[in-house]
């Protein structure tokens, strides 16, 4: 299983992304499981962080089927 997303900064804040909202790079993104530890690849070893790139997008590739919870950290706008 594959997660993957985009980090945008939303002037309109109403969590939708208009046209003008372009994405934002360089954001720290975590995947956790319920209880804060790392999720888990489909080897069984855990997920560490990975950074949205210059347009905002991120992957979490290979993870092992589960609920997961994704985090950010900084900088943010």
């Amino acid at each position: 299983m594959n997660v993957g997303g985009f980090v945008w900064f939303d002037q309109t804040a109403d969590g939708r992304q208009h046209l003008a909202e372009v994405g934002f790079g360089g954001v720290e993104m975590r995947i956790e499981t319920a209880d804060g530890t790392p999720a888990l690849d489909v080897d069984g070893n855990p997920v560490g962080p990975t950074t949205t790139d210059a347009t905002g997008h991120f992957l979490f590739p290979r993870l092992q089927a589960g609920t997961g919870v994704v985090r950010s950290e900084g900088p943010h706008g």
